[in-house]
C-alpha cells in the first residue's frame, strides 16, 4: 500500500514521552516533578538501575583513583518520596549526582527523618 497512515506524527511524539511515562512512575500516583537526574553507582549496580528505568538508558564509565569502576546514567524521574525511598533503600550505594536541587532535597528528607529519631519522648508525633 502507498497510503500514509494518519497519526504518525502523534505516535512519534508519544514515543519520546515513553520512557517518561512507564519507567519514571514508581508507583507515585503522579507525586512530585518529572526531570532528568543523574545517577552514579558501582558498575556491579547498574542492572538495578536498568531494572528500575528500563534498557534504553545510555550509561557512562569511569573508574576512580582506586580502580573501583563506576556507571553514570541519566534516568527519567518523578522526583518525590518513593524515588528518595528507593536511593535509600540503596544504602549508599547509587549517589544521586544532579541537578543540585534533587540532591538538596534528598539531604533535606534525610536530615527531617533524623531528627525524628533523635526527638526523645516525643517521637515527633
Amino acid at each position: 500500500m502507498e497510503e500514509k497512515q494518519e497519526g504518525e506524527e502523534e505516535l512519534a511524539e508519544y514515543k519520546k514521552e515513553l520512557p517518561f511515562r512507564t519507567q519514571s512512575m514508581f508507583n507515585m500516583f503522579g507525586e512530585g516533578e518529572k526531570e532528568w537526574v543523574t545517577l552514579r553507582a558501582p558498575e556491579y549496580y547498574y542492572f538495578s538501575i536498568e531494572d528500575k528505568f528500563g534498557s534504553n538508558l545510555i550509561p557512562r564509565h569511569e573508574r576512580d583513583n582506586s580502580g573501583r569502576d563506576y556507571v553514570i546514567v541519566d534516568v527519567p524521574v518523578i522526583v518525590g518520596d518513593q524515588f528518595f525511598a528507593w536511593i535509600f533503600g540503596m544504602k549508599n550505594k547509587i549517589t544521586i549526582v544532579g541537578p543540585s536541587s534533587v540532591r538538596e532535597r534528598f539531604q533535606e528528607m534525610l536530615q527531617d527523618v533524623g531528627n525524628r529519631y533523635k526527638q526523645r519522648g516525643n517521637w515527633g508525633f
